[in-house]
């Protein structure tokens, strides 16, 4: 296949210790933090880099490939590619060509789970850990807060998708670091916004109880102001706070009661501790300077 024309637009490529412990270990991953989405989050935590394409610099998929192979020479545990879903056709070629040149780590698929079932499928043997994030349970939402329309089939269907390739995460065991499968992760928003507990219950029917999941408390106001989203407060006031611990502690119980055991948590005071991300600097992220 041709690479001419397939170019790869990159926001930062670089270590990265944010993710869950089974793919950061002790080295993090390789993240590859890719510029543009195909949705709109007025509280994007990235929306520099989502909205904005800050950085954007142009790779071909030859030159990717050769990206991921430092990041493993680095010791990086995985090679994560955050939000790829609207580059999927130059990422596929780029890992062929890595895995070819002797990329053996994982590649991770971390996407918001707006995907293309075409495209996915055409990734099938290529990547080896799914992270979907199940952003929404109510269309409507949806549409406000991201600009996605038929989000709830759509990311339900996808994540369905995903779960054939790789099945459950493995190993199942939260001390090692992950091989192969899917981790769905549910970010916590305000006053229910997210419809946390209609995810659990699809997943939970759907997929299984079994399956990890990533309950995330990381929601943080800050972007809503400074991506100058905030007019979505006449609609969505709760938007303008974080989470309280009693929101995020109804949604564990919630799947604990469902039969979950596999579950990353995470503290409610992230958000407000680290702040978010500064793509301007070379490490945007707080707990990647300190690493």
């Amino acid at each position: 296949m041709s690479e001419r024309g397939n170019f790869v637009k990159i926001a930062r490529i670089t270590p990265h210790f944010g993710e869950e412990p089974v793919l950061t270990g002790t080295k993090g991953v390789g993240a590859i933090f890719l510029s543009g989405c195909n949705l709109r989050c007025v509280f994007c935590q990235n929306w520099q880099i989502s909205h904005r394409r800050m950085g954007e610099t142009l790779n071909t998929p030859a030159q990717l490939a050769g990206e991921m192979l430092k990041l493993q020479e680095l010791g990086c545990h995985i090679i994560d590619l955050v939000s790829p879903s609207h580059q999927v056709k130059s990422l596929r070629i780029s890992i062929r060509l890595a895995k070819e040149q002797g990329l053996t780590i994982p590649v991770v698929y971390n996407t918001n789970s707006l995907d293309n079932l075409d495209a996915l499928r055409s990734l099938e043997g290529l990547i080896d850990i799914y992270l979907p994030d199940l952003k929404y349970s109510n269309d409507r939402i949806a549409k406000d807060l991201s600009k996605a329309h038929s989000y709830v089939s759509k990311s339900r269907a996808s994540v369905l998708e995903m779960h054939r390739q790789v099945g459950h995460l493995f190993p199942n065991d939260e001390d090692a670091l992950a091989q192969r499968g899917l981790i769905i992760r549910i970010l916590v928003l305000p006053h229910n916004l997210s419809g946390c507990i209609e995810s659990l219950q699809f997943i939970a029917q759907e997929i299984g109880p079994e399956t990890w999941i990533s309950l995330m408390a990381q929601y943080n106001p800050r972007p809503l102001f400074d991506s100058s989203n905030e007019a979505i407060l006449k609609t969505y006031p709760a938007l303008g706070r974080p989470i309280t611990e009693t929101e995020y502690e109804n949604v564990l119980e919630e799947a604990q009661n469902l039969g979950f055991e596999n579950i990353f948590i995470q503290e409610c005071t992230a958000a407000v501790e680290y702040g978010s991300p500064d793509f301007e600097h070379e490490q945007p992220f707080v707990w990647d300077q300190k690493v």
